[in-house]
């Protein structure tokens, strides 16, 4: 078997690590005068990022909105409120139609699983015993590989984060 290897070629010089720091000033004045023009524009080519989370703006931030639109830091709570409020209703609902489905499906559930023993009950006294059993059995392995596991086995693959898809939104 072959294995690919990349070459990974040092740098030109690398400084010592015991070497003493140097000034930059010194250094940029020690070159060439058409050198020390890319020389001060790479030092100075630094980039400076700050990084805030959260359903605000930071302080710092809510000041400098503040001096370009005055209102502009309730504005902002506001909308966040607003977006709260937004959000848990949208939870809220969500509970309340899961407890709907759920109670939905057990009722028929239970009426699918009543009108299957009732269809095995009169072929068993028509004379069709084996198909009465088949019936009666696979109803009642449905019911309890339902209600043991509490869930259908193939059903919810997928489906467990509800709640954590909409907070990505």
């Amino acid at each position: 078997m072959v294995k690919n290897k990349k070459r990974i070629e040092a740098p030109a010089k690398v400084a010592p690590e015991s070497q003493d720091a140097i000034d930059v000033n010194e250094f940029i004045q020690s070159l060439p005068k058409d050198k020390q023009e890319t020389a001060m524009q790479i030092m100075f080519a630094v980039e400076q990022s700050t990084s805030f989370r959260g359903p605000l703006p930071a302080p710092e931030d809510f000041k400098a909105y503040q001096e370009v639109l005055p209102d502009a830091p309730e504005r902002i709570l506001s909308m966040a409120e607003k977006q709260l409020n937004h959000r848990t209703d949208i939870e809220k609902t969500i509970v309340e139609k899961n407890l709907s489905l759920s109670n939905r499906g057990q009722w028929m559930g239970f009426i699918l699983a009543i009108l299957f023993l009732i269809a095995s009950m009169i072929l068993a006294f028509t004379g069709h015993e084996l198909l009465s059993s088949i019936i009666m059995g696979s109803t009642l392995l449905g019911v309890l590989v339902v209600f043991v596991l509490n869930k259908l086995p193939w059903f919810n693959k997928g489906h467990e984060n509800v709640l954590e898809n909409i907070d990505d939104a």
